[in-house]
């Protein structure tokens, strides 16, 4: 019979007394302790820290609001200016960016600043000076310094936006949801006006791999009237003073009210301040006929488009993308979301307000690819009846299209 080795049957040999298993039993229970109490401090300071950051962004947001009431009161005010999508009010904007420009302006400008966002008219290659003020519901920005205000990440954006480029590997990224909030026009002469702003360019991109990246140079408008040869020739001095395209500039713009577009914002809101005085004339009866036309078709289109059997239909021109497995968007989802996000329709007797509101229902964020693009011309349309009238084309067209009867296009 072979020996064990000595170091295996010396545990069995040995047993501790009854007072030493008291102490090791006691010593087990005070390193629990320590361990139990080490976490419970460490979970308080990270409570407390984050309450910390919490009211910081509270207080943030309210001097934020105190800053955008205080536009709206002044009648304008001078912010960046980018052109990016033509946008309507209260609409929404989800976006995911690593453009090294862009991210600097949305991590500078922090969650409830705001800038000014236009959109290029495809037609004459200009700049539409009408556009929206955006404000930075959310944004996720990795931090440079303490004083980054930061909130949550934004949901995923439409991959189709010049924002989602492709770089993240390399780049920091930053998500942000930008909300539409009040009309603004550009200052300047009505003809000839060229202006520092921010647009996606090939030449501003300074990598190997030329993509299209954000930068600030001076842009030619559309004119609302006759060109003005004396107004035109009195800019390229200004651009030859203007700083580098990474850095931007603050344009002067004013703020656009119309009395009867006050329905479309929460009353007693940031965005339901300093409007004109309604006067004593209301809209004219055949406008508000118009009008309640609008609504009822808006309605129409609306059950027509969330409706998935319609893009069954071949002669939709959202149903090819359907039948290939493309239309990834839940109609019925999307318009959901996009009317939560508009809030209540607006009456009939307030036909700016219905317009822009209908204006945003179809051509919602993302695209649903069912309407022809109207929301650049209603910002620049002049009068309620002209915008009511845009978006009543827009609509019928679409209807007639969502039912088979014509090509959109």
């Amino acid at each position: 019979m072979r020996t064990l080795p000595l170091l295996l049957i010396a545990p069995l040999l040995y047993r501790p007394s009854a007072a030493r298993c008291r102490l090791i039993a006691a010593n087990d229970d005070e390193v629990l302790r320590r361990r139990i109490a080490s976490q419970l401090r460490a979970e308080e300071e990270k409570l407390a820290q984050e309450k910390l950051v919490l009211q910081s962004r509270v207080a943030d947001l309210a001097a934020a609001d105190t800053r955008e009431q205080e536009i709206y009161e002044e009648s304008g005010g001078a912010l960046p200016v980018v052109c990016l999508d033509a946008m309507l009010p209260r609409q929404q904007l989800r976006v995911e960016t690593d453009d090294d420009t862009f991210c600097r302006l949305l991590r500078d400008v922090g969650l409830g600043g705001v800038f000014v966002v236009t959109s290029l008219h495809f037609g004459q290659k200009r700049l539409r000076r009408s556009g929206v003020l955006v404000r930075v519901s959310l944004v996720d920005a990795p931090r440079e310094s303490d004083s980054t205000p930061t909130s949550v990440r934004a949901i995923a954006p439409h991959r189709a936006s010049p924002l989602s480029l492709t770089r993240a590997a390399r780049r920091g990224q930053v998500s942000a949801l930008l909300v539409g909030r009040r009309r603004v026009r550009l200052r300047g002469p009505p003809t000839g006006l060229q202006l520092r702003v921010g647009r996606w360019r090939r030449e501003y991109d300074d990598s190997i791999v030329s993509e299209r990246a954000l930068g600030w140079g001076v842009e030619r408008f559309v004119d609302r009237g006759a060109p003005s040869a004396a107004a035109a020739a009195a800019m390229p001095a200004a651009a030859a003073e203007a700083s580098h395209h990474t850095e931007w500039s603050l344009t002067p713009f004013e703020v656009l009210a119309d009395a009867d577009e006050a329905p479309l914002y929460e009353p007693g809101g940031v965005c339901d301040a300093a409007w004109p005085a309604e006067g004593d004339s209301p809209p004219p009866a055949s406008l508000v006929e118009a009008a309640a036309r609008l609504s009822a078709d808006l309605e129409a289109w609306r059950r027509l488009a969330a409706e998935r059997s319609t893009y069954d239909d071949p002669a939709v021109t959202a149903g090819a993308r359907a039948r290939r497995g493309d239309l990834r968007l839940d109609p019925a989802l999307l318009l959901a979301r996009v009317c939560r996000d508009l809030g209540p329709k607006p009456p009939p007797e307030a036909p700016t307000a219905l317009a822009l509101w209908g204006g945003a229902l179809i051509n919602p964020l993302p695209s649903l690819g069912v309407s022809t693009e109207v929301r650049g011309a209603v910002l620049e349309a002049q009068g309620a009846a002209e915008r009511v009238a845009l978006v009543q084309r827009a609509v019928s067209r679409s209807i007639a299209n969502l039912e088979g009867r014509r090509p959109l296009f």
